[in-house]
């Protein structure tokens, strides 16, 4: 899905659950859940080991859903989410390589910013959000 793409669903839908996953076969109920009830997007957060798995399964079950990687802290976890799945990155803080691995790979990338500094260096890479 492409970034601007993703922004559109979003305007639409005013609203991304975001879910830390402790066991991947929470993913499915979720996943049913999130689809039946017409909100067919989630950012499953890689603060538990769970995650990946929990990416892989939504994605294979639910393939209309938008399932996205929320605490990306390094390039290595953008890897693993975007080979299980994942059509977004969220990283808690800027970090260069995570930012630069989604932008050589045509994901949208929302990094955590609150300084000056910080929005200085994300309208370096052209973030929109």
């Amino acid at each position: 899905m492409s970034e601007t793409n993703f922004l559109a669903q979003i305007a639409e839908k005013k609203i991304v659950p975001v879910v830390k996953l402790d066991y991947a076969d929470q993913a499915q109920p979720l996943g049913e859940a999130l689809c039946s009830g017409g909100l067919p997007v989630a950012e499953i957060t890689f603060r538990t080991d769970a995650a990946e798995e929990s990416i892989k399964t939504m994605k294979k079950e639910f393939p209309e859903m938008t399932v996205g990687a929320g605490t990306v802290v390094n390039a290595e976890q953008a890897k693993r989410a975007v080979d299980a799945g994942a059509a977004f990155l969220v990283s808690p803080g800027i970090s260069r390589p995570v930012i630069e691995f989604a932008l050589d790979n045509h994901l949208p990338v929302f990094p955590g910013i609150c300084t000056p500094s910080e929005v200085m260096i994300a309208m370096e890479y052209g973030l929109p959000v």
